[in-house]
C-alpha cells in the first residue's frame, strides 16, 4: 500500500489503501511475470565467496524484493546470502547510509570489513563509501569512479578479493 501510495503521490494523486495495494501490484506484475536472470557467472562468484557473509542491497524499481528473491531462488542463489534489504520495503533507497548499515548489521559485519559490489556510481559507490566500506564497481572500466576497484564483469570480482587478501 506505501508503495502504491508512493507512486500516486508522485503522479499528484492519493489512493484509498485498496486502490494504492492494487497499483503497487499492477507495477510490480512485469518483474514478477518476467523476472530478471542473474548475471553470467553469478552461481560461481557466490561458490567460490564460500563462507562469507554475503547480503543483497537493492533499489527494486518495478520488479518488487519478493519477486527478486523469487527469482534468485529460482536459479539457486537466495542460498547463499544472509540478508535482503530491498528498497520497496525500506521505504529508503541508495546512496541512504541506512541502506548500508541496516544490512551490515543484519550481517554481523562492521562496516571497515565489509566490501560493496555495485554498478552504479552514484547510488552504490558512494553510498557505501560514505558509511566506511570498500568498493567495486562492475562496468565500464574506462569511466571515472571513486570505487577502489572496477571490474568489467562480475566474475572479476573474485580475483579483486584475493588481491585484497579478503578471506573467502
Amino acid at each position: 500500500e506505501e508503495v502504491g501510495q508512493m507512486i500516486a503521490e508522485a503522479l499528484g494523486f492519493r489512493l484509498d489503501d485498496g486502490d494504492a495495494r492494487t497499483l503497487a501490484e499492477a507495477v510490480s506484475s512485469a518483474g514478477r511475470d518476467y523476472p530478471p536472470v542473474p548475471a553470467d557467472g553469478a552461481g560461481l562468484v557466490l561458490a567460490a565467496l564460500g563462507d562469507a557473509a554475503l547480503g543483497v542491497i537493492s533499489d527494486t524499481g518495478l520488479t518488487f524484493g519478493m519477486h527478486l528473491r523469487q527469482a534468485m531462488d529460482a536459479h539457486g542463489l537466495a542460498g547463499a546470502f544472509g540478508h535482503f534489504t530491498w528498497s520497496d520495503e525500506t521505504l529508503t533507497t541508495k546512496p541512504a547510509a541506512r541502506q548500508f548499515l541496516y544490512t551490515l548489521h543484519m550481517l554481523g559485519v562492521p562496516p571497515d570489513r565489509a566490501v560493496h559490489v555495485g554498478d552504479l556510481e552514484a547510488a552504490d559507490i558512494v553510498g557505501a563509501r560514505e558509511v566506511g566500506m570498500r568498493t567495486i564497481r562492475v562496468g565500464d572500466t574506462s569511466l571515472p569512479s571513486q570505487a577502489e576497484a572496477v571490474v568489467p564483469t562480475l566474475a572479476a570480482v573474485v580475483e579483486v578479493l584475493r588481491r585484497w587478501g579478503m578471506q573467502m
